[in-house]
């Protein structure tokens, strides 16, 4: 049952997200891999189970580094977001990268996300969740 709502989870912040903005195509989908928070002063532990799952209330697309432009660079890059118990953004960190060109506009674009905070038993936690940020030149042609 976890998992099955697991994924619908991801399903719906994918289609909340998928047209956030028009310089990248944007993080597609959001996965949770952390849930409960012990100790409110240090961050969760990854993979700990939650009753309802961070909401995305706002988010942002990243600028297209200008010099990745320039040499025709493309990839993705996944942020993993610890998300507080108001919702907020309270750190974002690379968890894996296609190139270094893309990991600040990434970083800076996560930071600007807003939540719901995830809930366990009927009390706001603490959790990291993975948000990929996919940046293709295809997307960047304009048409006259």
């Amino acid at each position: 049952m976890k998992k099955i709502s697991m994924l619908m989870f991801t399903a719906m912040l994918a289609a909340g997200v998928a047209g956030c903005g028009n310089k990248t195509e944007g993080p597609q989908e959001i996965t949770p891999t952390s849930s409960l928070q012990a100790i409110e002063e240090a961050p969760p532990s990854d993979m700990v189970p939650v009753d309802k799952e961070p909401g995305l209330v706002k988010n942002a697309a990243p600028v297209y580094p200008e010099e990745a432009m320039k040499n025709g660079l493309q990839g993705t890059v996944y942020v993993k977001i610890l998300v507080d118990t108001e919702g907020r953004v309270k750190d974002a960190v690379i968890a894996k990268s296609d190139g270094e060109i893309f990991n600040q506009a990434s970083i800076d674009a996560a930071k600007q996300f807003q939540f719901t905070p995830a809930m366990k038993e009927g009390k706001p936690v603490s959790v990291w969740v993975v948000v990929p940020f996919k940046y293709k030149l295809a997307d960047k042609v304009e048409t006259k």
